[in-house]
């Protein structure tokens, strides 16, 4: 590899953490897994191993991402919850093409994300879903200039409430039926590097606090304790009488919660945050 393409492998390992994974000396790994257990042991390139192994099943960019939110965007929604919820992403991608990603919303849109919401099939994607529409074809064009221009994408099974998915990505404009039926041939173990991968790496990484792709919306500790009681139904009368302040505080407080949240009632407030991971509604 050369020092150009080191060089932002190193930035990119230690800003997700990854000089730091812990592996237990008592699990066994399946063969594939062995470049990245060997990495990981060794305090070496990471991100380079995994990149290996991937472009041995025919792919030059990989992406394991995490979020809170169940679903990153749904009709069910009233807003996007891009800006809301954190996303944390494991990838071997320029930091331009990552930053970019963030900068337009592209979650939003992504075929590789979106695919996988309502679906625990794998998703195949490529040049030919242009014209489905015009932010869909601005994603294409810019990830075609980074050559992100076809791949498949899964769902990952995670004990976690996050959604989880692995996506393998290809310079490849089209995928043909050819293609499609070499890649499903290696589904399983692509589905299993993209298992082993997140439980391994990215959980380590979120439980780690390591930066997240998409920051979020962060909350001081007394609106989450606001949120936490007001999900359960509670009035701001109540909330002032568990945390022993005002009601005028408490309705301060979430007069700031609505406006990080872009939420023009409580109720809508409540909502972004629940869909975005950042409380639970009591069942």
């Amino acid at each position: 590899m050369s020092e150009a393409r080191e060089a932002p492998y190193v930035t990119m390992q230690r800003m997700l953490g990854l000089d730091n994974v812990q592996l237990d000396p008592n699990r066994p790994y399946p063969p594939i897994m062995q470049p990245i257990i060997a990495a990981v042991r060794a305090r070496g390139n990471v991100l380079a191993a995994i990149e290996g192994v991937v472009r041995g099943f025919g792919f030059s960019e990989f992406l394991f991402g995490s979020t809170a939110a169940h679903h990153p965007n749904s009709a069910k929604s009233a807003k996007p919850l891009s800006g809301i919820t954190p996303v944390w992403a494991l990838i071997n991608a320029p930091l331009a093409w990552a930053q970019e990603y963030v900068n337009f919303g592209f979650i939003e849109v992504d075929p590789r994300v979106q695919g996988v919401i309502d679906s625990a099939l794998p998703v195949y994607w490529d040049q030919s879903l242009q014209g489905s529409s015009e932010n869909l074809d601005r994603f294409l064009q810019r990830a075609s200039q980074y050559g992100i221009r076809s791949g498949v994408s899964y769902l990952i099974p995670s004990p976690d409430r996050f959604g989880c998915i692995a996506a393998y990505s290809s310079d490849r404009p089209f995928l043909d039926d050819v293609s499609k039926g070499l890649l499903m041939q290696h589904e399983a173990s692509l589905l299993s590097f993209g298992t082993y991968c997140h439980e391994l790496l990215v959980r380590q990484m979120v439980r780690r606090g390591a930066r997240p792709l998409v920051p979020g919306v962060s909350f001081t500790q007394r609106e989450r304790e606001i949120l936490r009681i007001t999900a359960g139904g509670a009035t701001n009368e109540d909330a002032a009488k568990s945390l022993r302040i005002s009601e005028r505080t408490v309705q301060a407080h979430m007069d700031t919660i609505r406006l990080k949240l872009k939420a023009a009632t409580r109720s809508e407030a409540l909502l972004l945050a629940e869909r975005a991971g950042l409380i639970d509604f009591p069942k």
